[in-house]
């Protein structure tokens, strides 16, 4: 199964990224819902997965109907 996380934590990322993979599943991206001050934390809390930073809000719906 394929699993995005959506998230603004560092840890949050880290720790949902690293669960999800555990049980088997696919983390093919991270959505961040607002800017962060820490946005490098973010891509590498992420591992492999592509790190998505919506310009705005009515830009997430379209990503999360994907």
């Amino acid at each position: 199964m394929r699993v995005v996380i959506l998230t603004q934590g560092v840890l949050v990322a880290k720790a949902f990224t690293a669960g999800a993979r555990a049980f088997g599943h696919d983390v093919p991206a991270v959505i961040v819902a607002r800017p962060v001050t820490d946005s490098e934390g973010l891509i590498e809390a992420a591992g492999q997965a592509d790190v998505l930073f919506p310009a705005t809000k009515r830009s997430l719906a379209p990503l999360l109907a994907s």
